[in-house]
């Protein structure tokens, strides 16, 4: 099952604080893709929202602070200042992408990434966090 979606798209990530239970699962706060509809549609669970592996850092990076962030990604490039997510590892996990940021070499993308883009990890995604 694939989403339909049409680029460029608006992505929105929220960061919040880890229950005291599963803190040494996620530590102190975590961030998630807000996307119910991938919840409401029985293709997983919120833990599969969530972002790790160099996501949350890049998410840090991007959001400087906040607690929330959006912006625009694309597989095609955009006129100016972008984020380059270029992958060189894919497996049936995931897909694993360096960066042009030198605060975030890499970032490791789960399947929900293959459900935004319509059904396969794309090889480039571009960030318009401007």
């Amino acid at each position: 099952m694939t989403n339909k979606t049409k680029s460029p798209m608006k992505l929105s990530f929220v960061k919040e604080k880890s229950p005291w239970y599963l803190r040494p699962i996620l530590g102190k706060d975590a961030w998630f893709i807000d996307l119910p509809e991938y919840i409401n549609k029985g293709l997983g669970t919120k833990l599969n929202l969530q972002m790790v592996r160099g996501a949350d850092d890049l998410l840090e990076y991007i959001g400087q602070g906040k607690d929330r962030v959006t912006f625009t990604v694309d597989t095609k490039p955009f006129k100016k200042n972008q984020i380059e997510l270029l992958m060189y590892k894919h497996d049936s996990s995931g897909g694993t992408y360096s960066t042009n940021i030198a605060e975030v070499p890499d970032v490791w993308l789960c399947n929900v990434t293959k459900y935004v883009f319509g059904g396969k990890h794309p090889w480039k995604i571009y960030i318009d966090a401007n």
